[in-house]
C-alpha cells in the first residue's frame, strides 16, 4: 500500500480505510491530495495501524464509497463471513458503475474468495490480482 502511495501524483486525492475491530480505522476523514507531507503522514499512519479485528468488510466499503472515489482498491485475505452479502451491498453502493473496484488478494489462495474477488472487479470495471505473502525488505 506504501508504495501504491508513494506513486500518486500530488494532484490525485486518496484515503485508505484499514479493517480495525468493527468498523474500519481511515486514515483520514476526507480523502487528500497526494502531497509530499500528507505521504509521510500516511506512511506514520500505516506504519502504526495493523489490519485486525472482525472480517465484516461492509462498513469499511461504505465509508469507502462515502468519499465518491473514482477507484478503490479492496485488499483482503479473503476472510469473509458472508460472500453474497458483500458482492450484494458493492452492487448498492456501486449502482452507477462510477467507481472502478480493483480486488487484490494476498495471503493464501482460496478458489472460493479469490472466485467473489474476480467478480467483483469484472462487476466494477476493476482488475483482480494476487499478491503472495513476500517478505518485507526491512524484516516488518
Amino acid at each position: 500500500v506504501s508504495s501504491t502511495v508513494a506513486a500518486l501524483r500530488p494532484n490525485q486525492l486518496f484515503n485508505v480505510v484499514v479493517m480495525h475491530e468493527e468498523e474500519g480505522a481511515p486514515f483520514s476523514k476526507q480523502s487528500l491530495p497526494a502531497t509530499d507531507a500528507n505521504k509521510k503522514l500516511f506512511d506514520a499512519f500505516i506504519k502504526k495501524t495493523q489490519p485486525h479485528g472482525s472480517s465484516d468488510h461492509i462498513p469499511p466499503l461504505r465509508y469507502a464509497f462515502t468519499q465518491n472515489p473514482e477507484a478503490i482498491y479492496f485488499l483482503t485475505d479473503g476472510d469473509f463471513p458472508n460472500n453474497n452479502q458483500v458482492i450484494a451491498e458493492i452492487a448498492r453502493l456501486n449502482a452507477n458503475h462510477r467507481t472502478k473496484i480493483h480486488t487484490i488478494a494476498f495471503g493464501d489462495h482460496g478458489e472460493e474468495y479469490e472466485k467473489m474477488l474476480r467478480r467483483i472487479a469484472d462487476q466494477n470495471g476493476g482488475a483482480f490480482r494476487y499478491v503472495a505473502n513476500t517478505p518485507d525488505p526491512e524484516g516488518r
